[in-house]
């Protein structure tokens, strides 16, 4: 499965550079779904949308929240460019510094509503000026535009390197931290139907698959990973080594996990 999750997330950052390219016949933001929550108020309250906006970002966006509520943030793991950018930076953290920093429990659970901040500020200057205020400091926008219109200059420039730095230090960190859309999809993803579940009979406590998780859940110290950050990746799966000890099951928030 982790053959298939690669192959799928290459596969989309292979078609957006395509589309950022020009080669396309739409633009690479019509694909971003945030882009449709940025623009929901003034097509709710004035029928308008920013030009950079399409209805494919609305439809992207309730797709999205479709997925989550099916299947947790899979968006993030099997889908998003920005979230396959950290894993793969994650990877070279290792290679480079031999481990990671994580931050402990406490302050890990602290920092995590920091996205909602985010969210709430963009949100608060976009819907005012009706402006992608996002643009200068969005990742996916900066990467894919290299840092075209909307942009910052040089201060998006030292956005982006420090954001990228950051993913060398913490794992995951913009994913974690930063991302308003990972903010938006947080109510979506607790009550999701698909969730990675342990047979605790079969469980050695060996912890390799807390090891393999990318935003360091714990799977090993759950019965069933309900985590509104889980994104189904399914890498902890891959790390177990005892077979059908950690699989994706049908939840029931209201009862109980079953295969």
């Amino acid at each position: 499965m982790q053959v298939l999750r690669r192959i799928i997330q290459m596969a989309v950052v292979v078609a957006v550079l395509y589309l950022a390219l020009g080669w396309g016949t739409k633009s690479f933001e019509n694909f971003c779904p945030f882009g449709g929550i940025e623009s929901l108020y003034s097509l709710a309250t004035s029928q308008f949308i920013t030009c950079a906006i399409s209805p494919w970002n609305f439809a992207v966006f309730f797709a999205v929240l479709g997925l989550t509520i099916a299947s947790k943030k899979s968006f993030c793991g099997w889908i998003c460019p920005i979230g396959f950018l950290y894993e793969m930076l994650g990877q070279v953290q290792v290679r480079l510094f031999g481990g990671r920093l994580v931050p402990s429990v406490s302050v890990d659970r602290w920092i995590r509503p920091l996205r909602w901040g985010v969210l709430v500020v963009v949100l608060y200057f976009t819907w005012n000026t009706g402006e992608l205020v996002f643009r200068g400091y969005d990742p996916y926008y900066l990467l894919f535009s290299g840092m075209g219109h909307g942009t910052l200059g040089t201060a998006s420039i030292f956005i982006i390197v420090g954001l990228l730095i950051s993913g060398l230090i913490i794992k995951m960190s913009w994913c974690r931290y930063l991302c308003p859309m990972s903010a938006v999809m947080d109510g979506f993803s607790a009550p999701s139907v698909l969730a990675i579940k342990r047979n605790s009979d079969i469980c050695t406590g060996c912890q390799a698959c807390n090891d393999g998780c990318h935003l360091d859940l714990q799977p090993s110290e759950h019965e069933v990973v309900t985590h509104r950050d889980c994104t189904n990746c399914l890498n902890c799966v891959n790390e177990c080594p005892e077979d059908n000890c950690l699989s994706l099951s049908l939840h029931n928030r209201f009862g109980r996990a079953r295969s």
